[in-house]
């Protein structure tokens, strides 16, 4: 899930958002965390299928290249 922030202020969404870039780029951009770390199951899968869980918090990263479509607003 992604969101543009334009003026300093959350906008539009970004539908099949793919972040463009070296991982440690974009690390080292994290401008802000917030404190809403959730988790969500997963399954990791090499021959044989094993139950992962996996969570992050909300994260804004400065100057990053976001591919995928902006969605339309809705009114």
């Amino acid at each position: 899930e992604a969101y543009l922030i334009e003026d300093g202020k959350k906008t539009a969404p970004v539908k099949g958002a793919t972040l463009i870039g070296n991982c440690l780029d974009i690390i080292q951009n994290i401008d802000a965390v917030g404190d809403d770390l959730a988790f969500g199951p997963g399954i990791c899968g090499k021959g044989q299928s094993a139950e992962v869980t996996c969570g992050q918090p909300t994260v804004r990263i400065r100057g990053i290249n976001v591919g995928g479509t902006r969605a339309r607003a809705t009114t």
